[in-house]
């Protein structure tokens, strides 16, 4: 099998960076650097003619910065591949110049979930209320991989669980676990767990005050998908606690590690040792699928390259 030329990995902390010997039977040369990506000019230069880049998921990569790699045939995003306004590569520019743009999903889902209920019963446990997190009402904001993942976890321990989010999911509802409009979920449930994409917004004073007090509010996004002056409104109560990890935290990463009534995880809570090998063997796959097929002569009528 041909390999590719150069691939690139642009952060010096990217998540790829400890499987660097590992990428190296599939390219001549990885090219890794040890200071944080600059200007799009700076990444322009750290890709130069390069075949292939290799991205984490802050790293945008604009139309201008794919339009100067001449030599790219391919990017491969060492994170959730989002789409529109939620992604940090122009999709539109890739596809101009036909280059397929990879992603991997899943990969911390389990590791989300275990956080997620790790907090839950840590709430239920207070002095305070020495309760059981079965029979206690939580809510998931977003059923998607991780937050049906999560509902499924906490139904299992005996939470009464339902959900939210932009449309119906039959499967989860399925396994029992109900739709309910976000207002009432929000005035009925002791637990809220917030599972959406990036830059977006849903929690603002209004939900802050149908939620009420002595609540547990978690947000496992990327991002703060809660209104900012609101959420410290809201954690002026005593009653009230506000769980994140490092990726969740947002502005308030500043008060987050001392602040009485927010459990800060410092780490992402999906990314496990175990998530970081599901995340680089999906990156390898999508890698050799694209070199398996460039490399030999495409048949009459077959469909271009998928991951």
């Amino acid at each position: 099998m041909d390999r590719f030329q150069t691939i690139v990995i642009p952060e010096p902390d990217s998540r790829l960076r400890p499987f660097v010997d590992r990428l190296r039977r599939w390219a001549r040369e990885v090219r890794t650097f040890d200071t944080p990506v600059g200007d799009s000019t700076d990444l322009s230069s750290r890709i130069g003619d390069a075949d292939v880049v290799l991205p984490m998921g802050g790293t945008r990569l604009t139309a201008e910065v794919i339009n100067a790699a001449q030599s790219l045939r391919y990017i491969g995003l060492g994170a959730t591949l989002f789409s529109g306004i939620h992604s940090n590569i122009d999709l539109e520019a890739a596809a101009a110049r036909s280059i397929p743009v990879t992603g991997v999903r899943d990969y911390g889902d389990i590791g989300v979930a275990e956080w997620v209920v790790a907090e839950a019963v840590r709430f239920v446990k207070r002095p305070e209320l020495n309760g059981e997190l079965a029979g206690t009402p939580v809510g998931i904001i977003g059923a998607g991989a991780a937050g049906g993942l999560t509902a499924r976890s906490l139904a299992a321990l005996g939470a009464d669980v339902r959900y939210t989010g932009r449309g119906r999911k039959h499967k989860i509802e399925a396994d029992g676990i109900p739709y309910q409009p976000l207002d009432s979920l929000l005035s009925e449930c002791l637990i809220v767990s917030i599972h959406l994409p990036r830059n977006t917004m849903i929690v603002g004073a209004r939900e802050l005050e149908l939620f009420g007090a002595g609540k547990l509010l978690i947000n496992t996004s990327v991002g703060l998908p809660v209104e900012v002056d609101a959420l410290s409104n809201w954690l002026n109560d005593p009653n009230n606690l506000f769980a994140a990890d490092i990726e969740g935290i947002g502005a308030l990463m500043d008060t987050a590690a001392t602040h009485p009534r927010i459990s800060y995880l410092p780490a992402t809570s999906g990314y496990t040792a175990q998530a970081a090998e599901r995340l680089y063997a999906e990156v390898e796959r999508q890698l050799v699928a694209f070199l398996q097929q460039r490399t030999r002569p495409q048949a009459r009528g077959e469909a271009p390259y998928q991951a």
